[in-house]
């Protein structure tokens, strides 16, 4: 029994602590939005919503159609659900922090628990809300908390439906953290947490869509891009993150347990942990730029389905490891720049005061975001011959520019891959061909010569590069970006197979001749080891290097899957004059491609060879 002045100081401590971290973690009032890269897809998921775009179907992207509440346009209007929608979602983690408060026997354990957790929240800053910590604190309470339990995993389940909703690949983890805890706590008794969650997933699209006919599409093309993301946008980072990364999960799972006085304890949390650790390297270091920020927090957040099952001294082992976990979280928030201020500003209560007046004087702070939504778009007004020539037209940006069609207030007709960069598989990129070339396309199309990760635009979406040629031409109207104008008929005709051959890696090809476009179509395959990294890590990306008549190389980094669809070899335009060149014509540039090869730094990722098809892409007539 623990003395009753010592009871009353760790009480005290416990309300502190609760009361601390609700004021630092107090929800931020929506920002004004620009126009970099990520800002697009933010506008877009907004703009999708306001002219009632369906996520599955006229929408397709990583966030689904609730992805707007996580990420708000306040300019955009309707902001009740915003608020509600992260008020709420801050009271469930701040409920399950005072639950957990109350329910651990330890008032020591419990207070570690409520300093651990909320300092988790405070250091993470790659989240623009808490549902992710709602997810974690309810799935942590049916360990300690009986009487409650089927209550707690009813409210996980339903939150598992909302985050399937906001963001497809965060709804897996969440219904695997159900099916884990709910198998740990309940056993048998799955049925019921099991049908809440499909309720609340059939619930949550309806309320958003209004209609549960493409519920399956949105499931389906949403595993596309789940299943696409290893392989394609895999990013390189410092390796001994990444070691450390590995490490840091070995310890947690493996080191803790072997040394734990009472393991069996410990292994009631092990199956959680190791699904949040497991998700949250995957996070880190598939994409290993800023997303390795988050890792730290990840692990620290996995550690607590350990803490909360500990006792005695295994409760001060998980604890070092968190303590270890937060340190490493801080020293890479520190050195990544402009990173470290919004945690300090957190630590010291600076963005909840600021939150605090912000949402006290809505209107006043409305105005500001207003006024600087008004800048941003000012900045990005093009002159009176786009707007001539598109008059009344639909208009699409590709490969990411949103920003410009809403600045310059013309109707968007998107693409369903709205982010060009996003198609990352062989389907992604044909339901975008299709609908470029469909009755459903937009009129206009606002074209940037640009890409990421140092790709060429025909070898990230091929087909839809090659439908874009075919239905649209440059119009007169200003020089960038590029405007393309829909035709009535094609310009392009049916490819015309030249011949095939079997390539090896590094092994430079010669292009055979041809009159019209040259085309290639390669079946790269990962090998079994390949398989088994984009299973757990990434996949090392895949080159083409192009060599010109000139005698100038370059290379440029390839979407491999979607080579399958069929890429131009030739004419290969190296930036946007040359391609405007190239689509008013459709003739061959003045230095022409001769060969090229494929290159990657671990060939035994992959299948040793590559099968290469030859077409001609034959020119028709050049009326509009």
């Amino acid at each position: 029994m623990m003395e009753p002045s010592r009871a009353r100081a760790v009480r005290f401590l416990l309300i502190g602590l609760l009361v601390y971290f609700a004021l630092a973690s107090f929800p931020s009032t929506p920002r004004p939005r620009g126009a970099i890269e990520d800002e697009n897809w933010v506008l877009g998921l907004n703009m999708a919503r306001a002219q009632g775009l369906v996520a599955g179907t006229d929408i397709v992207y990583s966030y689904g159609p609730l992805g707007w509440l996580r990420f708000p346009d306040p300019t955009a209007g309707g902001l009740a659900p915003v608020f509600v929608y992260r008020f709420g979602l801050w009271l469930v983690w701040l409920a399950s922090m005072a639950r957990l408060a109350v329910t651990v026997r330890s008032r020591p354990k419990a207070a570690w628990l409520v300093f651990i957790f909320g300092a988790i929240v405070l250091a993470d800053v790659s989240r623009p809300d808490s549902l992710d910590f709602a997810v974690a604190g309810l799935a942590l309470l049916p360990f300690v908390d009986e009487k409650l339990r089927r209550l707690e995993l009813a409210g996980l389940a339903v939150l598992v439906g909302l985050t399937a909703m906001v963001k497809l690949n965060d709804g897996v983890v969440a219904l695997l953290l159900l099916i884990s805890v709910g198998a740990l706590t309940m056993r048998r008794r799955l049925a019921e947490p099991a049908a809440i969650c499909v309720a609340s997933l059939i619930g949550f699209y309806l309320l958003a869509t209004g209609r549960l006919s493409t519920l399956p599409a949105y499931l389906r093309y949403g595993w596309e891009i789940m299943s696409g993301y290893s392989a394609s946008v895999g990013l390189a980072g410092p390796l001994w993150q990444a070691w450390l990364a590995v490490t840091s999960i070995a310890v947690l799972l493996i080191g803790i347990p072997a040394v734990s006085r009472k393991p069996r304890a410990l292994m009631a949390g092990l199956l959680p942990a190791a699904v949040v650790a497991f998700f949250g390297f995957k996070h880190a270091m598939v994409r290993h730029d800023a997303h390795v920020l988050a890792f730290g927090t990840e692990i620290g957040l996995a550690a607590l389905f350990l803490l909360v099952c500990a006792a005695g001294r295994d409760v001060r082992l998980v604890g070092v490891f968190q303590v270890a976990a937060l340190l490493f979280s801080c020293y890479m928030t520190s050195a990544w720049p402009g990173m470290g201020g919004p945690v300090t500003r957190r630590l010291t209560l600076v963005a909840g005061k600021t939150a605090l007046w912000q949402y006290a004087h809505w209107n006043s702070t409305y105005q500001e975001i207003e006024a600087a939504d008004r800048r941003n778009r000012d900045s990005l007004s093009l002159g009176p011959e786009y707007h001539a020539t598109i008059g009344s037209g639909s208009v699409d940006a590709l490969p990411w520019d949103i920003a410009r069609v809403r600045a310059n207030g013309w109707r968007w007709r998107p693409r369903p891959v709205l982010q060009s960069y996003a198609a990352y598989t062989p389907e992604l990129d044909r339901l975008d061909a299709e609908h470029l070339a469909g009755p459903h396309g937009a009129d206009f199309v606002l074209l940037d010569w640009k890409a990421i990760d140092g790709r060429h635009p025909f070898l990230e979406t091929p087909l839809s590069w090659r439908v874009l040629l075919d239905r649209f031409e440059p119009r007169a109207a200003g020089g960038y970006p590029l405007l393309l104008a829909r035709r009535a008929t094609g310009r392009l005709g049916t490819p015309r197979e030249l011949g095939t051959i079997v390539a090896h890696w590094e092994e430079p090809l010669r292009l055979p001749g041809c009159d019209g476009i040259l085309m290639a179509r390669a079946e790269i395959g990962e090998s079994v080891l390949g398989s088994a990294r984009v299973l757990l890590y990434r996949v090392d990306p895949v080159y083409l290097d192009v060599t010109y008549a000139s005698g100038e190389t370059r290379r440029w980094r390839t979407v491999w899957p979607n080579l399958a669809n069929g890429f131009i070899v030739d004419p290969m335009p190296r930036n946007q004059d040359e391609f405007a060149a190239f689509a008013r014509t459709l003739t061959r540039l003045p230095d022409p491609v001769v060969s090229i090869a494929f290159h990657t730094g671990s060939p035994g990722q992959y299948r040793s060879t590559i099968r290469v098809v030859w077409f001609e892409l034959p020119r028709l007539g050049t009326a509009p």
